[in-house]
């Protein structure tokens, strides 16, 4: 994980893990993710983050009469820990030598 996202989780729960403190907190046990703020965490796509949630990736919550999806910090933290670092090969696809 790189120390941006480290960086940015840690703005999000306020460096304690316990939840945000702007008048946008859902109530509960778990601080919530707006799709958005989900989205900029994992650096994908809004559309990448709803295919996942349809198929059962990633467990996503519906807030309000919107239906707004909302997505458990928890959550995301755990999809940016499994992610394999980057690695570049040294030798691109794309080079003609």
């Amino acid at each position: 994980m790189s120390p941006g996202t480290v960086r940015a989780v840690e703005e999000m729960t306020n460096g304690t893990g316990k939840g945000r403190a702007d008048s946008r907190k859902v109530s509960g046990p778990s601080p919530m993710l707006t799709l958005g703020e989900a989205c900029r965490l994992l650096n994908i796509h809004a559309n990448t983050l709803r295919r996942w949630s349809a198929r059962g990736l990633i467990t996503e919550y519906r807030i309000g009469p919107g239906s707004h999806r909302r997505y458990r910090i928890e959550d995301i933290t755990a999809l940016i820990l499994e992610q394999p670092p980057y690695k570049q090969t040294g030798t691109s696809k794309l080079s003609r030598h």
